[in-house]
């Protein structure tokens, strides 16, 4: 059996291949989302060198293989994702290390723990990521802080990212130094999430490794939140294109 999408009452939305009728198909073809606005939005391609065979009845897509496999799709409309680092499973180097204490507990409790930055010593933690293959090759990476304030204190906390980045069989550069600044609001432990500037390179592909050190920079003026600063986790959204690459080591699309 095929993949099928309802078109039952012709409610939004419908699916639909145009002009494909019931024939074979070579190639790519696109799937679209026909609306109520009477436009088409492409939403997927099917890429088959055999073929696709689309039954117009009931609006199915089938393979000459049986079902499609997710291995074969690719969303001509990317939709974003997180790469996710925990800071708890980052590597703490050298003597400027954040002290690692306890964030909340219920008062008489163990508590759960994480790294806490200093306002006026740089401390810093470093963690590599490797882009997956549902990268969609060449669009922005947003890299971002999740953090939190202990006390109920009005101020700014600055974040740093020091990174390098490479495709495989490429090389790795001199590394770039990015900012961002998070500002409270007087809410003690709120949770906070704070971008830094887009990584943005249409060069870059599945599998390129980022190697990264996060730090607070203790010490600058704009630094105005006069305790330590929880880093929770540091994360990129990135954007998605396929659950998958075609090749082992290359995206095929």
């Amino acid at each position: 059996m095929g993949m099928t999408f309802s078109q039952s009452g012709k409610t939004d939305p419908i699916w639909v291949i145009p002009n494909a009728g019931n024939s074979n198909t070579t190639g790519s073809k696109n799937l679209y989302q026909y609306n109520s606005a009477d436009a088409y939005n492409p939403w997927l391609r099917y890429s088959y060198g055999t073929g696709i065979l689309y039954n117009s009845s009931s609006i199915q897509i089938m393979s000459a293989h049986g079902d499609i496999s997710a291995s074969h799709q690719q969303w001509l409309n990317p939709e974003w994702e997180d790469l996710r680092v925990p800071l708890d499973k980052a590597k703490a180097q050298g003597s400027n290390i954040p002290d690692f204490i306890q964030f909340k507990s219920t008062g008489g409790s163990t508590g759960v723990f994480a790294y806490a930055f200093d306002k006026n010593t740089e401390q810093e933690l470093h963690f590599t990521i490797q882009l997956p293959h549902s990268y969609a090759q060449g669009t922005d990476l947003v890299p971002h802080v999740h953090w939190s304030p202990p006390g109920a204190l009005l101020g700014n906390v600055i974040w740093g990212l020091e990174y390098t980045i490479s495709n495989i069989n490429g090389d790795f550069g001199d590394t770039t130094i990015v900012y961002c600044t998070g500002s409270t609001d007087g809410t003690a432990y709120k949770h906070f999430l704070t971008n830094f500037d887009k990584i943005a390179d249409p060069g870059i592909t599945i599998s390129s490794m980022i190697v990264c050190r996060i730090f607070r920079a203790a010490g600058e003026t704009a630094d105005t939140l006069d305790s330590d600063a929880f880093a929770l986790e540091f994360d990129v959204h990135y954007q998605m294109n396929s659950l998958g690459s075609q090749a082992e080591g290359a995206k095929g699309f």
